[in-house]
Order: structure tokens, then sequence, then C-alpha cells
């Protein structure tokens, strides 16, 4: 019960500091979040006793979400190789 009021209640201020204008929200951050809602939701419903199953399918969300963020991934890992070499 905590956590859903935690839920709700970032969902209400996320919503209302967008339509404030005071916080964008990129298409790939909505995506990548009902992606792990629906994700969540199945797991809990239908696959939490099936472990081969939920594998497979949070190896697949996991995939979802490198393609996402695949040009932030890639300036990081450059990132960290240049602290590395000096």
């Amino acid at each position: 019960a905590t956590l859903m009021g935690y839920i709700v209640s970032d969902i209400i201020c996320i919503i209302v500091l967008h339509r404030m204008d005071l916080m964008v929200l990129s298409k790939k951050f909505i995506i990548a979040s009902v992606t792990m809602g629906m994700f969540m939701i199945m797991w809990r419903i239908y696959f939490s006793s099936k472990v081969i199953t939920s594998t497979a399918l949070a190896c697949i969300l996991i995939s979802v979400l490198m393609y996402l963020y695949r040009t932030d991934l890639f300036k990081l890992f450059r990132l960290i190789k240049q602290e590395v070499k000096k």
C-alpha cells in the first residue's frame, strides 16, 4: 500500500509539473516507463512462479531498454574509457 501511494503521488507530481512546463518528458522515458509497468504487471499476474519465462521476459525488457537508451550508453562507455586512459 505504501509503495502504491508513492507511485501514485509521483505520477500526480509528474503530470502537474509537465502541464506547468516545469518538467520535460521525453518520448523515450514515457516508452520505457510504460514498458516497465507492463512488465511488472504481467510478471506479477502471470509469470511470478515461472522462473524461466520471467527470466526470458526480463532479458527482453533489458534489450528494449538498452535499445531505447543506446546513445546514452555509448556516451557513458566513451566517458568511462576516457577516464580509464587517464
